[in-house]
C-alpha cells in the first residue's frame, strides 16, 4: 500500500509504474493535477484514490476503481482520433434568431484547416 493523502503533491513520479507489486494506492487531497499515464502497467493495482484533486487528465466524475483509471490512462497512450464531424440541433421558439445562429456558426466558427 501507498498511502500519501494530504500531502500537498503536485505530481506523481513517473517511475511509480515500476512499482509491479503495489496493489493499493491512496493519494486523496493533494495539488494532483494528472495521474501518471505509467499507472496502467501496474496490473496487481486493486485500489486506487484520488478524490480531492484537481485533476485535467481524469474525469471528475471518474469512478475510483483500478481496472477502469487503468484502462483509461493505457486508452491516452494511443494515437488520437480526431472526429471533424459535428452534429448541433438548435432548438427555440420561433423568431428568437435560431437560423441567424447557425449561419454565424457555419460562416465563422467552424472552418476547419485543409490538411
Amino acid at each position: 500500500m501507498c498511502q500519501c493523502n494530504d500531502n500537498w503533491l503536485v505530481e506523481l513520479p513517473v517511475d511509480i509504474g515500476l512499482l509491479t507489486l503495489l496493489e493499493d494506492l491512496r493519494v486523496n487531497n493533494n495539488k494532483l493535477s494528472q495521474l501518471p499515464v505509467s499507472l496502467s502497467a501496474l496490473s496487481r493495482l486493486r485500489r486506487i484514490a484520488f478524490a480531492g484533486n484537481p485533476l485535467i487528465n481524469i474525469p471528475s466524475d471518474f469512478p475510483e476503481r483500478a481496472a477502469d483509471v487503468r484502462q483509461y490512462l493505457s486508452s491516452l497512450q494511443e494515437d488520437p482520433v480526431v472526429n471533424s464531424t459535428v452534429k448541433l440541433v438548435v432548438v427555440g421558439q420561433e423568431g428568437v434568431g435560431k437560423t441567424s445562429l447557425m449561419k454565424a456558426i457555419k460562416k465563422t466558427f467552424w472552418r476547419l484547416p485543409h490538411r
